[in-house]
Formats: structure tokens, sequence, C-alpha cells
């Protein structure tokens, strides 16, 4: 039923006065459970399918993870099965695979020159910065919270912040019966239910059950830190839910 949902309605065509005017149609995917408006169909469907549903129909040959998309799955094998660790040639570190050598040199090395002086992000060139500028600054259009006066560039995270005014909290944890505001505020606290602590400080090794655990922990080491690693728990969660 799901799959059925997400193949058949998952948007509408939605006209503006713009594109009335031009003849133009501007068509938008919006997502069934959580409102989240795409541009594509086809990252509609990617979302859908990580996002609200169970299917793991892919599993890695090599140490049995499962993922949701095909594409997913041939991502985590090439960077972590089949590419060599590689050493960056600035400052000699080893990283994992390419990828953690493009994430090293980005954030220790090449830092972008041009940062946007709005949301004080960073990119390498200025034809970039003003691209940007103009695309996610200029010609969005903002919604306004009409409780406290906040702005946001998309409805999707208006709707999440008005839970904040409304209290509504759809979330509940099946073991212990709490509510959240958010699925990610859920999955974090279902988290303290495993057990595991999967959160590694690469400082000094101590571990957390959750990321906020670790963020904090993080602010008693001194210098510059590295990125927080990406760590996924969909399969943690999934197997505890089966238990």
């Amino acid at each position: 039923m799901i799959a059925h949902l997400a193949e058949k309605h998952e948007g509408g065509t939605v006209d503006d006065d713009n594109c009335a005017a031009s003849g133009k149609r501007k068509q938008e995917f919006t997502c069934i459970v959580c409102g989240l408006v795409c541009a594509r169909k086809e990252t509609l469907r990617s979302h859908f399918v990580r996002k609200h549903t169970q299917h793991y129909d892919y599993s890695c040959e090599y140490c049995g993870k499962e993922f949701k998309i095909k594409g997913d799955l041939t991502t985590h094998t090439r960077l972590n099965h089949r590419e060599s660790p590689v050493m960056c040639d600035v400052c000699g570190k080893t990283c994992r695979n390419s990828h953690s050598l493009y994430t090293h040199q980005k954030h220790a090395h090449y830092k972008a020159k041009y940062e946007c002086p709005r949301c004080h992000r960073r990119l390498v060139t200025q034809e970039n910065l003003d691209q940007h500028v103009l695309t996610q600054h200029e010609r969005k259009e903002k919604s306004v919270c009409e409780e406290c006066g906040k702005t946001f560039f998309e409805n999707y995270d208006l709707r999440k912040h008005m839970r904040i005014h409304t209290g509504d909290k759809p979330y509940d944890c099946k073991v212990c019966g709490r509510a959240f505001a958010r699925h990610s505020s859920l999955s974090q606290h279902l988290l303290l239910h495993t057990g595991e602590r999967i959160y590694g400080c690469d400082v000094c090794g101590k571990s957390f059950a959750q990321k906020a655990g670790l963020i904090c922990h993080r602010k008693i080491h001194s210098g510059t830190l590295p990125p927080l690693p990406v760590i996924h728990i969909d399969h943690i969660l999934k197997e505890f839910i089966k238990k």
C-alpha cells in the first residue's frame, strides 16, 4: 500500500501567478507522509523509501549491512570494501577511502575562500557565491511563523517549527511511551533502549549512546577537531525493533 501511494500519489502540479502568466507549469512532488516538497519525482521516491519504509532489499556481500536503495549499497561497497586507504599528499594522514580524504582535505587544508554573508557557507569561487546568494537567498520567498516571527525558506521547515507552539508530538516511543515532535529525535531516543554506544570520540575514545552526548563531550578537547563522522543508525534500530 505504501509503495503504491509513493508511486501513484506522490505529487501535484502547482501553478503560481508567474507560471500562469508565462504559460509554464511548475511541478512539485510532495511526500504524503511528512510533507517534504521535491522538485523531481526521483528525489521524492528515494526520500520516501529511505524515510518511510522498512524494506531492506539490498545487503552487502562483505559485511551484511542492509540498505533500502541499491545506489546506497553500491556507494557503501565502493567506499568501505573496494577502495584501499588513501594518503593525504598535504600532511601525510592516511584516510580510509577517497570520500574520507575529500572530507579531510576540505576541512583541514582547502577551506573555500568565499563566504556567504547571510548563512556563512563557504564556496570556491566568486561566481559560485553569487549564484548561491541569488538562488538560496534572493529568489526564495520566506514563510513567516505567525506566533514568533521566525522565517523559513521551506514550508516543510515551518510546519516542523510550529510543533514548538502547538505542542504536537506525533512520534511515540513504543518502549516507554515518550513522545517527540520530530522523527529524528525519536530515533536518537531509541538508541538509549538498544544499550549500544555507537558514537565514539575520535580524540579519547569515550563512547556515547546518542549523538548529542558526543557533541557536548567534544567541547572539552582543545584545538581544531575533525568533522563528526556520519553514522547510520537505521540498521541498528531495525534489529532492535525486531526483538
